[in-house]
């Protein structure tokens, strides 16, 4: 019988090929597929980590701390997607156009990847000192949990940082060690933290003039977070308030004042303008329906013509016939 997993252990022998002093690249043995990860190290306390799989079997393979301390990784999808559970059974995905921001208190666990499915992804890795350098240390308390992951932002990657990161993971294939292309690739890996820094350390003066805590602020963040990534379920306010651990009353009201928006708005607006973009792309009704959390499509319909003040039928009418 065929397996339907290959579990990669850490003992497993790994290619090891040192590019430069500061760049290794590392393989699994080629029975596994095409399955790489560059690594750089841009200074103290910062690495550049580009991901490549595309893996002859599902895999799922074993990860162990790199760092003796807690990191911060920041990881934009290029393409495909993957899984990763942590030794404490705390589950995090990452997909293509998205980027995501965790602390890791530690890296061991578990990776998961699908059969013949490429992935590539970008990683910036961040000890807690080299982020002192731009962070307070209250800000560093909020965001390094001592015995848990913390899932700070998980949404769709801007065209900017998008463009930072596919920089990056295409000067690690160069292989250029030279004095300007490292500074490139400084340049780079700063301007994509920098890009991230209203996710990870909201402005001190904007949270004081809501009058909310910097954890009240993470929590709103997490709450945009999952409803980007959740647009197909039926959400509701009471479960998301719930996951970030705010009453519900509490957590409109934070939003309101912080955003300046109703959560249930905010949602709304996500809902209709993924719909859009779906039937444009020439799905139809009752197929971006589900995909945008509708049960029902009569219901979405309403949603939809409401919003836009047009059927999403005439829309997707308009589409077929061009």
């Amino acid at each position: 019988m065929t397996q339907l997993h290959h579990r990669v252990r850490i003992d497993v022998a790994r290619s090891v090929q040192e590019i430069s002093s500061r760049q290794q690249c590392i393989g699994l043995p080629e029975d596994f597929g095409y399955c790489y990860a560059d690594t750089l190290q841009i200074e103290a306390g910062l690495l550049i980590n580009q991901l490549h799989y595309c893996p002859q079997y599902a895999l799922e393979e074993e990860t162990q701390a790199t760092h003796p301390n807690p990191v911060m990784v920041l990881t934009v999808g290029l393409q495909g997607c993957s899984k990763y559970q942590s030794k404490n059974a705390e589950q995090l995905s990452f997909k293509a156009e998205h980027i995501s921001i965790n602390t890791f208190p530690s890296i061991e666990g578990i990776r998961h990847y699908q059969k013949q499915k490429t992935v590539s992804q970008l990683r910036l890795i961040m000890t807690s000192e080299f982020l002192s350098k731009y962070l307070s240390s209250q800000q560093l308390k909020a965001l390094f949990l001592p015995n848990h992951i913390n899932p700070i932002a998980f949404q769709p990657v801007s065209r900017t940082s998008k463009v930072h990161a596919c920089t990056l993971a295409h000067s690690l294939v160069q292989r250029n060690n030279q004095p300007q292309h490292r500074l490139q690739q400084h340049i780079h890996a700063l301007s994509l933290l920098s890009e991230q820094l209203p996710l990870i350390a909201p402005d001190e003066s904007v949270v004081s003039s809501a009058n909310l805590s910097m954890q009240d602020v993470q929590n709103l963040e997490k709450a945009k977070a999952l409803m980007i990534n959740q647009l197909d379920q039926a959400l509701t306010m009471q479960y998301i308030a719930s996951v970030i651990g705010m009453n519900v009353y509490k957590f409109k009201a934070c939003f309101i004042k912080l955003y300046g928006v109703n959560p249930t708005e905010y949602l709304l607006q996500l809902r209709m303008q993924q719909a859009h973009s779906l039937l444009e792309s020439g799905l139809h009704v009752a197929q971006v329906a589900w995909k945008v959390g509708y049960q029902y499509p009569n219901n979405f319909t309403v949603a939809f013509t409401r919003f836009y003040g047009k059927s999403p039928k005439a829309l997707f009418a308009k589409n077929k016939s061009k």
